[in-house]
């Protein structure tokens, strides 16, 4: 029983001491800002990768995400065709023949 303990007490310390160093090495490294001044990724890499984090935001593909917004200014731009339309019903009056 007393052996058990033993062993339960040094995998804590031997966790702990783990952290502790991940933590040492993890303050070592230099921060993002800086590695990305360092090493700048190619316009193609680039791209590439703002695409993807693009299609992960919006959980779909891009060309369904442009495709909705330009499904929905059509809609709104054949809504306010109609709305002067109706607002204006004498309109078809003035045009000259």
């Amino acid at each position: 029983m007393q052996s058990n303990s033993n062993e339960d007490v040094f995998d804590a310390v031997l966790k702990r001491a783990f952290c502790d160093y991940t933590d040492e090495q993890l303050a070592s490294y230099p921060d993002c800002e800086t590695l990305a001044k360092k090493y700048p990724l190619p316009k193609k890499e680039k791209r590439a990768f703002d695409r993807a984090a693009k299609e992960v935001k919006y959980g779909k593909t891009l060309v369904r995400v442009y495709l909705s917004r330009a499904a929905l200014i059509f809609l709104c731009i054949i809504t306010l065709g109609t709305g002067l339309l109706i607002i204006n019903p004498t309109g078809h009056e003035n045009v000259r023949r």
